[in-house]
């Protein structure tokens, strides 16, 4: 479809003015302003002008000369250039007509347009009337389209002098009939308003614009972005510059209002006029819009078929689970239906084998023994119904078997001889009988003694015992052959007030050149991480992670750290599997626990921490400073502890602590809500999400920790008096302390200070203390502070750790050797501590 006014086949004219003193108006230098930016417009560039040639814009506005004039000037003007073009390729077309200024209309006569030579008084004799105009633009332009805009007040009334006579409605009637078939009318008036009839239009005078070209302007200028279409009509006009007008203008503007006078050639209002300059825009938008939500439906369908995938995984994983449970529980049970069949196939056969023996004794023994030898027999019978050991089950086997050996050996004396008459007896029959059970009861004793006599130090021995309890042979492991007398049998449990025993030892120590080896923790899988530190800077081996199997003392991997590190200042957390660690530049460095793997590190300050710890959760590092030594001066102000946020590196809160020269210690409760700080000879309890402190002075404290419950912790105090046991006495102490009130709850151990120097640990249920020094390990109850075990006293320890699930511990000596311990097994009752039930049925005693 064609369009309205094309750039290279339209002529424009700009009328009006701003400057009426003659006719009695004050000034409007908003009119100027708008034919200026209206007349811009025009000669602008597509998509934000209209793009017409220069020489097809007659420009009347202030024009000086009377309207009589000005009309014939637009007259003369549009003639001669209709003329020009008429036999070009680009004739003329359309003939655009754009007013701003003041209109009358007095008595609803036909709409007058003032021009700068107006007089007062006679307004409407020295204005340009629109039907004057009309028949200007009729004669001058009788085959092209007539386009008005009036933007002045009563402009609505220019619709009447438009109207044509009924010789051009006839003639354009006729010309319709006869034209060939047309989409665009070729022929036609349009009038766009800025007010209805009889409403005054809006313009005030020091305002950039009028409202009505102002919003007509915005429009043009920036598109609109609500239209699909590249061209915008006359009507898409009138209801985009009506939302401006009312963005515009607080109270309610008039209508602008669209006239065609004479429709006999087509509808003008609907055909594509001015370049919509939001259409690439809008497209873009349009396409980027359509981008976006394709991406979200495949985002989407794409989380779709993970959330699918991962519920199928957990529904496989699950299936595994229960397939599993169901081959375990199957197998418990046939493990247990194979357990009660052989009870039941050994207590088959040993009823049979005392009917065997009962059905023997019968047959050689009268009723009094019989009577005596059944009361022994109920007596067994009673005694094994206790004890269902196999132990005192093969008991009453020997037993039954050295009584058969005996009666045997007894036949056998008394059958009578062959060669010779026997002779009468010198010992009546019931004496004899009596006789023969004494010796039964004594050698059976003496079997009793003999089985229970320590002889584990001999192998006969130990085969022989083997034999005993059924033992299918066991590999003897180096720890037992080394002399352990540790009994690793599943079934007998591990307790900490039992003491220790060792299981590994490390192949590590002592230290090469200046390295020195640290056990930095225990990990979830119980791997042992130690830390090889070159603090000398000076060894070839450096600063290095190493992980270690507790259970073969295999060494799994390793991870080399910076030179620079600051000792003390390594922390773990099993929470989130991750190893930070300081250096002397302030930087704290982070590794993957589990494969070594360096994150991303933690700048600080200049000045390097004094301790580094996580808190339980992982996602906070909680950091000490100390006074610098020597007045060197520090980025850090003394006496300081930070709290930082992993994630986002950011400081939470920095709490001051008390000045202090040595190494403070740190330690936090397992809710991460309380820490601990050991500065000197004092104790600072600090909540961290508030800042405040409590302080107590409790002696030179050496080591402190929370135990696993945190409702206690444990503290090691060095060179503390010791009121009402001598006078300048000094000593070391350990005490299990109430950090709510301070006080003491029990002191565990009293120790010279040449002897402690220790390292105490909380054991995982807190029934009992570990606690390493110059003399060994030792266990001390906790509820009483005895010590239960003590374990290598001939060698000095310098570092302890207890694996959080309690199955072993780590121990360092000074010669940086380590050692993997376990809790021993809780002890049995020696048999020969027990009462031998087969001595009280002979009635003979056993010692």
């Amino acid at each position: 479809m064609a369009r309205l006014l094309e750039p290279d086949t339209t002529i424009a004219v700009i009328l009006g003015a701003h400057d009426w003193t003659k006719a009695g108006q004050p000034k409007a230098p908003s009119f100027r302003r708008s034919a200026a930016h209206f007349h811009t417009y025009l000669l602008g560039n597509p998509p934000h002008g209209l793009g017409l040639e220069p020489e097809l814009i007659l420009y009347l506005f202030d024009d000086p000369s009377p309207a009589v004039t000005q009309l014939m000037r637009i007259g003369d003007t549009i003639s001669s250039l209709v003329r020009e073009r008429r036999d070009t390729q680009r004739p003329i077309r359309d003939v655009l007509i754009y007013y701003v200024g003041h209109g009358t209309c007095e008595a609803g006569r036909h709409l007058h347009l003032l021009v700068r030579d107006s007089l007062y008084g006679y307004e409407e004799e020295s204005s340009i009337g629109t039907s004057d105009l009309a028949t200007v633009l009729r004669k001058s332009a009788p085959q092209q389209r007539r386009i008005a805009i009036f933007d002045c007040c009563f402009a609505g009334a220019a619709a009447n002098a438009f109207m044509g006579t009924l010789d051009e409605a006839v003639a354009a009637v006729a010309l319709k009939d006869l034209a060939p078939d047309s989409s665009t009318p070729e022929r036609g008036t349009l009038l766009f308003c800025s007010c209805p009839p009889h409403r005054i239009s809006i313009g005030i005078p020091d305002a950039e614009r009028t409202l009505f070209t102002g919003a007509l302007l915005s429009v043009l200028k920036d598109g609109s972005p609500e239209r699909s279409s590249q061209l915008l009509t006359f009507d898409d006009l009138r209801e985009d510059v009506f939302d401006r007008m009312l963005l515009s203008y607080s109270d309610t503007p008039p209508r602008p209002a669209l006239h065609q006078p004479d429709q006999q050639s087509g509808d003008l209002t609907r055909i594509p006029a001015f370049p919509n300059a939001a259409y690439g825009k809008a497209a873009a938008e349009q396409e980027r819009l359509e981008k976006v939500r394709l991406e979200n439906e495949a985002r989407a369908a794409e989380q779709e078929r993970l959330e699918k995938v991962r519920l199928e995984n957990e529904a496989r994983a699950a299936e595994q689970e229960r397939l599993e449970k169901v081959r375990l529980e199957n197998e418990a049970r046939a493990a247990e239906e194979e357990r009660l069949e052989k009870v039941r196939l050994e207590n088959e056969a040993r009823t049979a084998e005392e009917e065997r023996l009962e059905k023997v004794r019968l047959e050689l023994f009268g009723t009094l023994e019989q009577q005596q030898f059944g009361e022994i027999r109920l007596k067994d019978s009673a005694a094994n119904e206790r004890d269902n050991s196999e132990e005192l089950r093969f008991e009453n086997k020997v037993e039954h078997a050295y009584l058969e050996a005996a009666l045997e050996d007894e036949l056998r004396a008394n059958a009578p001889k062959p060669t010779r008459k026997a002779e009468p007896s010198l010992i009546r029959d019931g004496d004899f009988w009596r006789f023969v059970l004494i010796l039964s009861g004594f050698a059976i004793c003496g079997w009793f003694i003999w089985r229970h006599l320590d002889f584990s130090n001999t192998s006969t021995l130990s085969s022989h015992n083997s034999k005993i309890h059924g033992s299918k042979g066991t590999p003897t492991s180096p720890e037992r052959a080394s002399g352990s007398k540790a009994d690793n049998s599943p079934n007998l449990p591990r307790q900490w007030t039992a003491g220790l025993e060792q299981v590994r030892r490390l192949p590590v120590g002592p230290a090469p050149y200046t390295a020195h080896t640290h056990i930095a923790g225990f990990l979830q899988g119980n791997e042992v991480l130690t830390i090889d530190s070159d603090l000398k800077h000076n060894s070839n081996v450096g600063n290095v992670l190493r992980w270690w199997n507790p259970k073969t003392a295999e060494l799994l991997n390793n991870s080399t750290l910076p030179a620079n590190i600051v000792e003390g200042t390594l922390a773990l957390n099993t929470e989130i599997n991750l190893v930070a660690i300081a250096d002397q530049a302030g930087t704290v460095h982070r590794y993957r626990a589990s494969t070594g793997d360096e994150q991303p590190s933690i700048k600080l300050l200049q000045s390097p921490p004094d301790r580094v710890v996580f808190f339980p959760d992982g996602l906070k590092l909680a950091l000490t400073y100390r006074n610098p030594v020597g007045g060197v001066s520090a980025v850090k102000t003394a006496g300081e502890l930070d709290i930082i946020d992993t994630t986002s590196q950011r400081l939470l809160r920095s709490i001051p602590l008390p000045n202090h020269l040595d190494r403070a210690l740190l330690a936090i409760r397992s809710d991460g809500h309380e820490l601990a700080v050991g500065i000197d000879d004092h104790l600072v309890i600090i909540d961290p999400d508030n800042g405040q402190q409590r302080m107590f002075q409790i002696g030179n404290v050496q080591g402190l920790e929370y135990a696993p419950n945190g409702h206690v912790m444990l503290l090691t105090i060095h060179n503390a008096k010791i009121i009402g046991k001598g006078s300048g006495r000094l000593t070391d102490r350990i005490e299990i302390w109430d950090p709510a009130t301070g006080g003491i709850i029990r002191t565990l151990g009293e120790f010279p200070p040449e002897i402690l120097k220790v390292n105490a640990k909380f054991v995982p249920d807190e029934s009992a203390v570990l606690v390493a020094g110059k003399r060994g390990i030792q266990t001390l109850d906790a509820s009483t502070g005895n010590v239960m075990d003590n374990f290598g006293d001939d060698r000095e320890y310098k570092e302890i750790i207890v694996d959080g699930s309690g199955e072993f511990v780590a121990a360092r000596d000074k010669e940086s050797r380590i050692v993997i311990l376990q809790p021993k097994v809780k002890p049995k009752v020696p048999s020969s501590q027990r009462s031998s039930p087969g001595c009280k049925q002979l009635g003979v005693s056993c010692s």
